[in-house]
């Protein structure tokens, strides 16, 4: 990928990608609803990024395939379908646009205002996103990949409460997901961010 990248940077593969983003920007009359130049370079911006996400995506996807189906089946963990494998990268595009794109736009225009110590507030504008998406992701964003249900009480539910005591770890919630519908790499998992979201999730799949 490295060696890719490179390749394509000695092309010209960028400057050609935002001339075709300004292209189908204006092809498509999006520039055409923007107020001022600033608007415009958010619209062509947001476009630019969707043609190397598109770009990324299709090169990548024969790497995709093959680490999951050929490697990973080899060695017995693989136990995802092909239809959840494009259900998953889709639903990862569709996220990815409609959190990148709000962001990519707030990021322009501070960089347009910050002046010359706009990287200080980007990189503060980035933390602070990556603070909410800590917080929202269990509730939000997990859920739509794996389902979620609560675990009964029980040996299994006492024992964990137990361990969580024993270390003092904050452990408000313990749920049962379905994670090993994909990989047999690991069945087990904790979440949280301190008691900010207020909620701490172990989740695992006891029938493995």
């Amino acid at each position: 990928m490295f060696m890719e990248g490179t390749v394509l940077i000695f092309l010209g593969w960028l400057p050609y990608a935002w001339d075709s983003a300004a292209s189908l920007a204006n092809s498509w009359q999006l520039l055409s609803l923007s107020r001022n130049d600033l608007h415009s370079e958010i619209i062509i911006s947001i476009v630019f990024v969707c043609i190397l996400g598109l770009h990324d995506t299709i090169f990548g996807l024969p790497f995709s395939l093959y680490q999951t189906f050929v490697v990973e089946d080899r060695h017995g963990f693989n136990k995802t379908t092909l239809a959840l494998f494009f259900r998953d990268k889709i639903i990862s595009l569709a996220i990815g646009f409609i959190i990148g794109a709000p962001v990519l736009s707030v990021v322009i225009w501070i960089i347009r205002i910050g002046g010359p110590h706009f990287y200080f507030y980007v990189w503060l504008f980035l933390l602070v996103i990556s603070v909410i998406l800590m917080a929202v992701y269990p509730t939000l964003i997990a859920p739509l990949f794996n389902k979620y249900t609560k675990l009964e009480q029980g040996e299994i539910y006492e024992a964990i409460e137990t361990l969580a005591r024993r270390v003092s770890f904050p452990l408000t919630q313990i749920y049962v997901v379905d994670g090993s519908k994909r990989s047999a790499h690991s069945n087990a998992y904790f979440y949280g961010f301190f008691k900010v979201s207020g909620r701490t999730i172990l989740s695992f799949n006891p029938t493995d």
